[in-house]
């Protein structure tokens, strides 16, 4: 037994200091979008922007409003009211007064699509500029956020720019789940290595996915994440798969949004992509990704914890200073930033019952329920293309 103990000492020890210390290189590596100083272009691209909105009554005239006070010349915003039942629909026409806007609104879904990805593919049709930036109908952009992110990919020489928002919160909890959800999904997508010559890594963001029209028209096309419940880390993938080059940064002090009200919100609006991206819809898979994780974050205490010789309890006393580090790295991220780092370990474990709530109900559902239409496991499975 004590053989086993300091063999999974060893193992899981090692591991906190490979994976924090990817996270806290790939913090110091990434840059604020909001820091840099940007050379603008002789001349501005024409820029589209396609929003997808079901049920978003409650924020998407605040975030298209934030986009038509952005002072980037040859504009587009094309609003895709995506079956809402809600007054979804009334607030786009009201916006569409705007001769910038062009509305459009569904009332039916095609077999073997997912609701977004429809609307997304939809509203490509209505397409006309160099760049496409996809985004979500509850994001908020700062004055200057699109010029500073065009110029940004102009010179980065790239085909497509992801950007990570500041997420507003509002319990401290909540901070620390998302947090660390955050560092966890730059973690997976390996964006430290996003830019480099022989990389595999790709990534995409929801809030934020610039993409150029030539390289979309080149790739297989939006067609080809039908049915992917992680499609904007998918247009990552199909950029990458077109043989185009990704660049990306954080931009907290650009864009935002209040992506969870709650942490029990957070379980249920999660519910449709942790099944999926992380275990592949198996539950095999899924127990034995979260067995690992409770391995990985309780080996420093069990060490301590149990009679295991004193070159080990050193180790893991060592390996739990990463803890401080974290906090210290995070101190000036947020007003909790330091605290948060603190209960990083806390994060992770909420993050895998997360998990398992998502494999459950998938499960029992026989699929997963989507802005209310039920999407089952076979469709999921047939054309799921992310898998982490």
């Amino acid at each position: 037994m004590e053989n086993m103990i300091v063999i999974y000492g060893v193992i899981f020890c090692l591991a906190w200091w490979y994976m924090y210390g990817v996270i806290i290189k790939t913090i110091f590596t990434l840059k604020e979008l909001g820091n840099i100083d940007i050379i603008e272009p002789d001349e501005w691209p024409a820029l589209n922007i396609v929003v997808a909105a079901c049920n978003e009554e409650e924020g998407i005239e605040e975030a298209v409003q934030s986009l038509l006070l952005q002072d980037y010349p040859n504009l587009k915003i094309i609003l895709v009211n995506d079956r809402s039942n809600d007054k979804t629909g009334d607030i786009v026409d009201k916006l569409a007064v705007d001769e910038r806007i062009v509305s459009i609104h569904i009332k039916e879904l095609p077999e073997n699509w997912l609701g977004k990805v429809h609307a997304q593919s939809v509203a490509l049709k209505e397409v006309d500029g160099e760049w496409v930036l996809f985004t979500d109908a509850d994001i908020n952009f700062q004055p200057g956020a699109l010029k500073k992110a065009v110029a940004y990919v102009l010179h980065k020489n790239a085909d497509h720019l992801a950007l990570l928002p500041a997420v507003i919160t509002s319990s401290y909890w909540l901070e620390v789940v998302i947090r660390t959800f955050g560092l966890m999904f730059l973690y997976t997508t390996r964006v430290h290595e996003l830019e480099k010559a022989d990389t595999q890594a790709f990534i995409g963001v929801g809030a934020f996915n610039l993409v150029k029209k030539s390289i979309l028209d080149k790739s297989k096309g939006i067609k080809w994440l039908r049915m992917e419940v992680a499609d904007d880390v998918g247009m990552g993938l199909l950029i990458k798969r077109a043989g185009g080059k990704s660049a990306f940064a954080m931009a907290q002090k650009l864009l935002s949004v209040s992506w969870y009200p709650s942490i029990p919100a957070m379980f249920v609006g999660l519910e449709k992509n942790l099944f999926g991206a992380g275990a592949h819809y198996q539950i095999t898979r899924l127990l034995l990704l979260v067995g690992i994780l409770w391995l990985f974050v309780f080996a420093p205490f069990v060490v301590l914890a149990t009679a295991t010789p004193a070159w080990l309890d050193i180790l893991a006393l060592v390996t739990l200073l990463w803890i401080p580090v974290m906090m210290l790295t995070l101190k000036a991220s947020s007003d909790n930033g330091m605290s948060v780092g603190l209960f990083i370990p806390v994060g992770q474990i909420i993050i895998s019952l997360m998990m398992l709530w998502s494999g459950m109900m998938c499960i029992l559902r026989g699929g997963i329920i989507w802005r209310g239409t039920l999407y089952t496991n076979k469709q999921l499975k047939k054309y799921q293309k992310i898998k982490f």
